[in-house]
């Protein structure tokens, strides 16, 4: 009797574990998607209701003076990967959350799916072929992105917030998506944190942005 009484307890202690365990994973998954969704709507002026998610992992990244680095050796890290797919698959809005601490940590907006101006397809026709591509001939067009990517952060990320410096990097392009241009700047925060954003040309919209927290 006593022997049953104990497989009984210990049955029950275990179901019980398993219980909290799957409760603790249930709110942690709702508000990484919670956090996920409110970054997006915040982010890219979106009405996302819902979103599909899952836990993945990926390496590990850090910010230290203006510059994206890798741990040496690698590390890994969960992260959960929160998206908005259309009918094929494709994502639409896509958000990664850290399953550590619920921090959003990169926002991206598909950005075949930003409608042009008459204008901006006028720009884009008027730069040639992909041969003929030189990234020195947008200069400009890259300080100008810079200026895009501190008004988003300071509208959409932290409207409260003041900017430390900003940084333009590299710009992006290949045989599939030109004309298109993706022009990558670093906008550090007075707050510690560093974002780094991709402004999408001809459109001068943000396509997506990766955010550094300081590290405490």
């Amino acid at each position: 009797m006593k022997r049953k009484l104990f497989l009984l307890t210990a049955i029950i202690l275990t179901l019980s574990f398993f219980l909290t365990a799957c409760g603790q994973g249930s709110v942690i998954e709702d508000t990484a998607k919670e956090n996920a969704i409110n970054a997006l709507n915040k982010a890219f002026d979106a009405s996302i209701t819902d979103a599909n998610l899952i836990l993945m992992q990926h390496e590990e990244i850090y910010f230290e003076n203006d510059q994206i680095k890798q741990n040496d050796p690698e590390t890994w890290v969960e992260y959960y990967r929160v998206s908005v797919d259309d009918e094929q698959g494709g994502s639409l809005f896509y958000s990664e959350v850290d399953a550590r601490t619920s921090a959003v940590t990169y926002v991206y907006q598909n950005a075949d799916k930003i409608e042009l101006t008459a204008e901006q397809e006028k720009q884009a026709k008027a730069i040639g072929t992909f041969a003929e591509y030189s990234a020195n001939r947008f200069q400009q067009e890259q300080k100008d992105a810079a200026s895009v990517a501190v008004r988003w952060v300071q509208d959409k990320m932290e409207p409260e917030g003041d900017v430390d410096h900003a940084v333009t990097k590299d710009i992006y392009t290949d045989q599939e998506m030109f004309p298109t241009l993706v022009f990558e700047s670093i906008v550090v925060m007075k707050s510690g944190t560093a974002y780094d954003v991709n402004v999408v040309w001809p459109a001068m919209q943000v396509c997506q942005a990766r955010i550094f927290q300081p590290v405490s």
